[in-house]
């Protein structure tokens, strides 16, 4: 398992963190709000 999520951890890490990492900034605002805003709404109702 140590061996091989070590081989498949490393290639998606470049690839993953450089692909998320970039679009994630502009997601990841969306995300904040929008679950803040969903978890506002569903209190309040």
């Amino acid at each position: 398992m140590t061996g091989d999520s070590h081989g498949w951890q490393q290639d998606a890490n470049g690839d993953i963190f450089r692909s998320r990492v970039t679009p994630a900034v502009d997601p990841a605002n969306y995300a904040a709000p929008s679950v803040e805003a969903i978890l506002e709404s569903s209190a309040d109702k």
